[in-house]
């Protein structure tokens, strides 16, 4: 199967400026195979549902509203089912400004398939993701966004970053977030009735490398779908360092094993005048 990207609106080598954009009900829909699913290092993913800003644009937008939009990944039952990420916007070797957002409901659903690897059937980014790209994104209302794999045979697909998704670990990119409500996202796996768990997390943010600069933040409710997921609000990974300034975590409860804010070993996360309640566990590494 192929690529599907851009539901709403593509861009590629662009210079984008707008204001007052909404994206309503937009799928970006990858193909499906009865073949192993990969060209070869390809999957069959899927992008941005809402937008998609790709390959040296830069992008300066004012208002976005984001709405009912799907990345839905291609299935493949004989072999590794397609990934998905970012349901509302999404970003790849970009420059992104992006302010006054209101993202809500989407839904990033990795494809079905065999899944003999345990990179198939993903699903990153329900609200925002990225991936080699600096973004910043100020004014921004995230809720109610949905990362859930693909259902895989052998390995379940993960979920992570059901809020925002940032891959920033292979050019050390930065992710800004100014004055920013992150709430009530899910990130879960694909469940099957056999096969490994593989993980995934970040209810609200999955921070995978390069830098988030965080403030003026509220980080609430986000959950994950069950172990051995970490990160009920922020997990971070792959030699990230988070920044989290004057913000607020609270509310992460969904199961007990999954602390608010997980980092990995060897990954840093530095509190400045914050406000931590009503988590099972504030904070925890490891993994």
């Amino acid at each position: 199967g192929g690529f599907g990207i851009g539901g709403g609106l593509y861009t590629l080598e662009a210079v984008v400026t707008g204001s007052n954009l909404t994206f309503i009900n937009n799928t970006a829909q990858a193909g499906s195979s009865n073949g192993d699913g990969r060209s070869e290092n390809n999957y069959a993913d899927a992008q941005g549902g809402g937008a998609a800003f790709h390959n040296y644009s830069t992008v300066n937008i004012d208002t976005i509203v984001a709405t009912g939009n799907q990345s839905i990944g291609g299935d493949a039952p004989n072999g590794d089912g397609g990934g998905a990420y970012g349901a509302a916007l999404y970003g790849e070797r970009a420059t992104v400004y992006l302010s006054n957002l209101d993202v809500r409901d989407n839904l990033t659903q990795g494809g079905d398939g065999k899944d003999p690897t345990m990179s198939s059937s993903l699903a990153n980014g329900g609200g925002w993701a990225s991936s080699r790209s600096d973004v910043t994104l100020e004014r921004a209302t995230i809720v109610n966004n949905i990362a859930r794999g693909g259902v895989g045979d052998i390995y379940w697909g993960a979920g992570g970053g059901a809020g925002v998704y940032f891959s920033g670990f292979a050019e050390d990119n930065t992710l800004t977030l100014n004055n920013v409500i992150i709430a009530d996202n899910l990130a879960e796996m694909g469940i099957s009735s056999g096969g490994t768990t593989t993980g995934g997390g970040g209810g609200g943010l999955f921070l995978n490398g390069g830098t988030a600069n965080i403030t003026h933040a509220t980080f609430a409710q986000n959950r994950l779908g069950a172990s051995p997921m970490q990160g009920n609000g922020i997990v971070v990974i792959n030699g990230g360092t988070a920044n989290i300034n004057h913000s607020i975590i609270a509310n992460h409860t969904s199961f007990t094993d999954a602390v608010a804010v997980h980092a990995q070993a060897g990954n840093n996360v530095n509190f400045n005048t914050n406000i931590l309640f009503g988590n099972n566990t504030n904070t925890g590494g490891g993994g």
